[in-house]
């Protein structure tokens, strides 16, 4: 949370700038195999916990 505090302005502005070189495609963060597993664990990390949760009150 720190961490995010911390760095957000800075990941927020070189976001607009990578957008904006890349004339406004977001294909340019999945573009490299690091930034698009990077993004891939990001969104597992979002999705994973609550499905986790459903399915154990399912269970009950």
């Amino acid at each position: 949370m720190i961490l995010a505090l911390i760095l957000g302005d800075i990941m927020e502005e070189n976001m607009r700038r990578a957008l904006q070189i890349s004339g406004g495609d977001w294909m340019v963060f999945l573009d490299k195999p690091i930034s698009a597993t990077l993004l891939g664990i990001a969104v597992v990390s979002l999705v994973l916990p609550p499905l986790w949760r459903t399915l154990r009150r399912v269970r009950r």
